[in-house]
């Protein structure tokens, strides 16, 4: 199994622009082979000392998969494609953390 935690910079100002679309795929996503999990989340502001906050305009994805494998074709599945396309202009940037647990 691998975690994966994305960063998704969004266009400044266009958050509560980009959720409901990605909102939408989610369902997609869960019923492709080898998906454990899928979340979006941002930012909430704790009293915890070491938090880091990543920024009003980054949208956290946390997922599980069952494999790397897994994970790559939904990369690739028509439907995420199709949603990258959709959502040009909205999303700046993107960078994943790609985790095996010990």
């Amino acid at each position: 199994m691998i975690h994966v935690h994305a960063l998704l910079e969004i266009a400044p100002g266009r958050v509560d622009e980009y959720l409901p679309i990605h909102q939408a795929l989610i369902p997609q996503i869960l019923r492709e082979e080898g998906c454990v999990e899928y979340l979006l989340a941002v930012d909430t502001s704790t009293s915890v000392d070491m938090q880091q906050l990543a920024g009003p305009e980054v949208v956290s994805v946390i997922e599980k998969w069952q494999s790397a494998s897994a994970f790559e074709s939904h990369l690739n599945a028509p439907h995420v494609v199709a949603f990258r396309q959709r959502v040009e202009g909205l999303l700046l940037n993107a960078t994943a953390y790609i985790l095996e647990p010990v």
